[in-house]
């Protein structure tokens, strides 16, 4: 596979941008800093100049592309197709070409296998101690990533098959690093649900890291390796629905096709992938499931890579509206990006906004009196929750496959 895309490809895209300003009121980064370098038409300007060779990089145009969140509520709004997120990986990639060997960040750790193994034993022992809590008292980076920590469970081993007592459907399970490092609980709880209705999963043994920490911020050699790594993996059971426990993976995985566009089966491995939250809501289920009532306010919060790139967000407001009783809110906060963005959220350069955009959220979250929030991604779900710790609210962030689990009624 290709590790570069063709400048004149991405050129190319950006003069799909007509300049008509559509994208201004859904860019959270034009909207506080009111700056036109801040905008996705402002950014297109500046990286075809780049592009091109008409204008040199610096610091601070670096820091105009960086600062983008990507959270590609521009695109979904254009009416000229500009495939912003493209784009953007692309620009990225001409912009730090060259310094993957040097990077240092927690992509490079939470790519690798052994090393997020590692991490997540570190963390769990940190959380068993309370170290975590005295790491959020830190500034910086630590501080941050200690107050966002969520509960570590324990880390078990996939086994390759989990077979349905009565089995009607089939699917694969893609784990993911970052769910798997910071949100490991939650692939037996999607196992359970699974089988519950009837699915029998496989999880195939040689899949990795869907490389969008790498693929956003411009390494797109490492991401690449790691997608031919996962579409081989997956290559063997070419007609099963592939189920993703977070939303951000599931948006990478889809883009395999267009970022791998020379490897074969990418289209076809693309079609496969879905949120587990659609999944469910799309398949007929046993009769003899039953699921009990819930009296709570359930305010869902829809991930950028689940509204503006899968197109599923409705998904899970209608798989929970299944629970009797339960008042399914949907969260609007402005454009609704929470401000997480992969690892923006540790960033020191882009805390202020990071954080504010989680203050709409709370605020939001806090006007709709939520009884818990749930949302389908594990880096939205970290930073709603350290911001309801921020603003002193004790509302429980849950993936919606959890909050189904504890409705499902016992087999």
């Amino acid at each position: 596979m290709s590790a570069t895309p063709p400048k004149l490809s991405l050129i190319a895209e950006g003069d799909k941008c007509v300049l008509c300003g559509m994208c201004l009121p859904q860019c959270p980064t034009y909207q506080h800093a009111q700056d036109e370098n801040e905008s996705p038409r402002g950014r297109i300007v500046l990286g075809k100049a780049i592009l091109s060779g008409e204008l040199r990089i610096d610091a601070q145009i670096t820091r105009h592309i960086d600062n983008c969140l990507l959270c590609r509520q521009c695109e979904r709004i254009c009416p000229s197709g500009v495939q912003f997120g493209y784009f953007m990986d692309g620009l990225r990639q001409q912009l730090h070409e060259g310094d993957e060997a040097a990077d240092k960040r927690l992509e490079t750790v939470l790519e690798d296998a052994t090393q997020s193994r590692r991490l997540h034993g570190l963390l769990r022992i940190a959380h068993l101690s309370g170290a975590d809590k005295l790491a959020g008292l830190l500034p910086g980076k630590l501080g941050r990533l200690g107050r966002s920590l969520p509960t570590i469970g324990k880390l078990s081993d996939a086994r390759p098959h989990y077979p349905a007592a009565h089995e009607r459907h089939r699917v694969q399970m893609f784990r993911g690093c970052t769910q798997t490092v910071f949100g490991s609980a939650l692939f037996d709880t999607g196992i359970a649900v699974l089988n519950r209705l009837g699915v029998s999963v496989e999880v195939p043994t040689e899949q990795g890291c869907c490389g969008a920490l790498s693929q956003h911020s411009g390494h797109a050699g490492r991401a690449h390796v790691l997608a031919a790594g996962n579409l081989q993996a997956f290559a063997t059971q070419p007609a099963l629905p592939i189920v993703t426990l977070a939303s951000g993976c599931a948006a990478t995985l889809k883009d395999y096709a267009r970022l791998t566009d020379d490897y074969a089966g990418a289209a076809e491995f693309a079609q496969q992938v879905m949120d587990i939250s659609h999944y469910i809501a799309s398949i007929d289920w046993p009769a003899d499931v039953g699921i009990r009532g819930l009296k709570q306010r359930v305010v869902v919060h829809s991930p950028c890579s689940l509204r503006n790139v899968l197109r599923q967000e409705n998904a899970v407001s209608t798989l929970l509206a299944r629970i009797p009783g339960a008042e399914i809110i949907p969260l609007e906060a402005g454009n609704s990006c929470c401000g997480a963005a992969g690892s923006y959220m540790f960033e020191d350069e882009h805390r202020g906004l990071s954080e504010t955009l989680a203050g709409e959220n709370i605020a939001k979250i806090r006007e709709l009196q939520a009884d818990v929030v749930v949302t389908s991604n594990i880096g939205c779900a970290m930073q709603l929750q350290a911001g309801l710790k921020r603003a002193g609210l004790t509302i429980k962030v849950l993936h919606p496959i959890e909050l189904l689990a504890q409705q499902l009624s016992p087999d």
